[in-house]
């Protein structure tokens, strides 16, 4: 099975005329599309059929290879892959064994596996039948005989211990001789001197030596951070004062400033403590009112400066008065309300309603639009299906024109918005207008005094 081929049409750019007719956002449409046309393939069509584990599918089943003819005529690296399984696997006079190849070994003939294992078995039994297999090899049974004179250990010499037998089994009776001969009592009170001992490394007397000068230093060595040693534990008062870095705090001193905490019998009470999430997050219903006063994204910090609920349907709301000192503002929503004709929230800044102070442009399920027409910045959030969005704004405010970025979506709808306000006045309030923003819809305005 081959690799599926790319065959979209790539020349985009060289389709258009040399004085392109279309809008900028078209051409940087079709500039970008060769390369989404490549990405799309490699993700989802080219990378998943080489990283396929399907029987008969996989990617090796689709990565040609040159037929190797000593494991037959195979077109795949799947298909060589099964071939060599196969061949190792055989127990035939083309076995695994025998496409194996292996140095070669003095007195045995063959150049792989099977071969060679022919050759050694062939050796070992003619070494069983030849003049040089006599009485000097003991069988199996003879070196596991215990019958007392004749056991194996009988059979076996060994290198005489001072007067000892030179066999095996003499040894271990000698040995046990001497072993009974050293009864209790039987080395007499002071006859081991010092100067009868060793000092040899690895014998006693150097051990003991040794072990009296690790004692003698370790007795000496206090414990820190970084050094091991002896420790003190600390008092009551050291553990509370919480100061002292050379002692350590013992189990009822530890315990002692803990049930100075807040105890878990106090989890759920007021002020008290309460289970994580399964995201180990405190869970918002614990959270105290407004805890959820900034968020940060892209290293900005956005500061909470108020918030929008409605309880009954409203055509407008205006934020005013709003601080000095920042940089940009940000209006984050869920909103709901819309009929058939109205697509358009109205945002407009300080009172300002003129129409020449503003321009909009959106992009809403690819249908481009603008307006320098609308006395504000016109944000098209409604399309043919869903009556609820969310809503996003970005508005900077450094003295300059002041520009708005927003992204909008819901059931049926992806859209942003850009426009400018033509002001270079600092923005104190700001006004969103609609048809109707209905009961459930809320919004948040954040403010950042962190550079754009």
């Amino acid at each position: 099975m081959a690799l599926t081929k790319l065959t979209e049409d790539v020349a985009n750019v060289q389709k258009l005329t040399d004085k392109p007719t279309e809008s900028a956002t078209q051409v940087k449409v079709l500039f970008d599309k060769a390369g989404e046309d490549i990405k799309t393939y490699l993700n989802d069509v080219h990378i998943p059929e080489l990283e396929s584990v399907s029987d008969g599918a996989s990617g090796a089943d689709k990565i040609g290879t040159t037929p190797i003819s000593a494991i037959g005529v195979q077109a795949t690296v799947q298909s060589v892959i099964e071939a060599l399984i196969t061949r190792l696997q055989a127990v035939t006079a083309t076995s695994g064994a025998k496409f194996i190849g292996v140095q070669s070994i003095s007195g045995l003939t063959g150049n792989d596996v099977q071969v060679l294992l022919s050759a050694l078995k062939t050796y070992i039994d003619n070494h069983k039948t030849s003049s040089d297999h006599d009485s000097r090899y003991f069988t199996e049974t003879e070196l596991g005989a215990v019958t007392d004179g004749s056991s194996g250990a009988d059979k076996i010499g060994a290198t005489p211990i001072s007067s000892s037998p030179s066999t095996v089994q003499g040894i271990l009776e000698w040995l046990k001789t001497q072993i009974d001969t050293i009864v209790s009592g039987g080395v007499a009170d002071g006859s081991v001197t010092d100067a009868k001992l060793s000092s040899t490394t690895g014998q006693i007397k150097e051990r003991v030596a040794t072990l009296t000068t690790t004692y003698n230093t370790h007795a000496a060595l206090f414990s820190s951070e970084t050094v091991k040693g002896h420790v003190e534990l600390a008092t009551a008062a050291e553990t509370t004062t919480g100061t002292d870095t050379t002692r350590a705090v013992h189990p009822a001193g530890l315990k002692v400033e803990l049930d100075k905490k807040i105890p878990l019998t106090q989890k759920g009470a007021t002020s008290g403590v309460c289970d994580l999430d399964s995201s180990t997050h405190v869970p918002a219903n614990r959270l105290a009112v407004n805890a959820m006063s900034a968020i940060s994204t892209e290293g900005l910090v956005w500061e909470l400066l108020a918030t929008q609920t409605f309880t009954v349907d409203t055509a407008n709301f205006t934020w005013s008065s709003i601080p000095a000192g920042y940089t940009a503002f940000r209006i984050v929503g869920e909103l709901d309300g819309f009929d058939s004709s109205i697509r358009d929230i109205i945002m407009s800044f300080n009172g300002v309603t003129t129409d020449t102070e503003y321009i909009s442009h959106n992009l809403v399920n690819g249908v481009y639009s603008s307006s320098t027409t609308a006395n504000g910045i016109q944000i098209n959030v409604r399309s043919d299906t869903g009556n609820r969005r969310l809503l996003d704004v970005v508005i900077s405010n450094t003295g300059k024109y002041h520009q708005i970025y927003a992204t909008h979506g819901g059931q049926g709808h992806l859209g942003m918005t850009s426009g400018e306000f033509e002001d270079t006045t600092l923005i104190t309030s700001i006004k969103l207008s609609m048809s109707s923003f209905d009961a459930d819809s809320t919004f948040k305005l954040f403010g950042s005094k962190t550079a754009l």
